[in-house]
């Protein structure tokens, strides 16, 4: 049957398949993907830089106090550190559906208060996450939640 209407009426079938082609374009083009969802993960990486120090003394000069001043930060769920040479790397693991916002603005200011506690001739903060953020003297570190 539909052989037949398709020979009778050639330029309805092909109008009717136009239009499907055309709403398939359409419909196409509306999608979302999802292939990436929007993941808000509970974790910030704190990045220093102590150019010409040892991992020992970028330990207990930097590491170790930072630790200590971000352990009071609400919500933190772990610590870990890792103190190389002229670098040290402080994550932290927060609970989960802890407010991040809420969580930078209280470290920032744990942060400031650590860095003013540095001479100009001592280690300097490097914060970022994943890449970008300046070089920065001490007072002016800076941190940034991860996944942004």
């Amino acid at each position: 049957m539909l052989e037949r209407y398709s020979v009778r009426k050639p330029y309805t079938v092909v109008v009717a398949v136009v239009l499907v082609l055309v709403l398939g374009v359409i419909s196409f083009m509306n999608m979302t993907t999802d292939l990436l969802p929007k993941m808000d993960l509970p974790y910030v990486l704190i990045v220093t830089s102590y150019v010409g120090a040892s991992p020992e003394e970028v330990e207990n000069t930097v590491s170790k106090p930072l630790e200590s001043t971000m352990a009071t930060v609400s919500n933190v769920k772990g610590i870990d550190s890792v103190s190389s040479e002229n670098s040290s790397m402080v994550i932290l693991e927060f609970n989960e559906g802890a407010n991040m916002d809420t969580a930078l603005i209280e470290m920032n200011n744990k942060l400031n208060q650590v860095a003013a506690g540095y001479d100009a001739d001592q280690p300097g903060y490097d914060a970022h996450h994943g890449g970008g953020g300046g070089r920065r003297g001490p007072g002016q570190g800076r941190t940034f939640p991860t996944g942004q």
